[in-house]
């Protein structure tokens, strides 16, 4: 069964460009352009695995990621963060439990590895507390 990614970015292109990439290395696709609807689709999909924008109207990414990980049905979903801010944003949102984080514009081949990684990890973690 294919892993379900929901991706958070306001923009409607970089949305688009993610949903094509990703869509084509067999992973299902759901996604939201805020951080409320962030939220509300993760607790509601169940994603694998979140790419979270940093920047995003209402909710920041960073906040949207602090939530996310402070609730139980949410906690244990691996999120990427998305910065075109830079460094030192990114290091707030990995202080607030995200697992990694790419700068924009980016090669989408390292998401596709930083994707593959978290979710191996993720698994590991999965078998070790069984």
């Amino acid at each position: 069964m294919p892993k379900k990614i929901l991706i958070v970015d306001d923009e409607p292109e970089m949305l688009d460009l993610l949903k094509i990439h990703l869509g084509n290395n067999k992973y299902d696709i759901v996604s939201a352009m805020d951080g409320e609807s962030c939220l509300k689709t993760a607790a509601s999909e169940k994603p694998d695995i979140i790419i979270l924008d940093l920047l995003l109207p209402g909710i920041s990414g960073i906040e949207a990621c602090r939530r996310l990980k402070e609730n139980d049905d949410t906690k244990d979903i691996p999120i990427i963060m998305l910065t075109a801010a830079g460094n030192d944003m990114a290091s707030k949102g990995l202080e607030k439990g995200a697992v990694s984080f790419i700068t924009k514009p980016f090669d989408i081949s390292n998401l596709l590895s930083k994707i593959n990684a978290a979710l191996k990890n993720k698994k590991i973690r999965r078998h070790r507390t069984k």
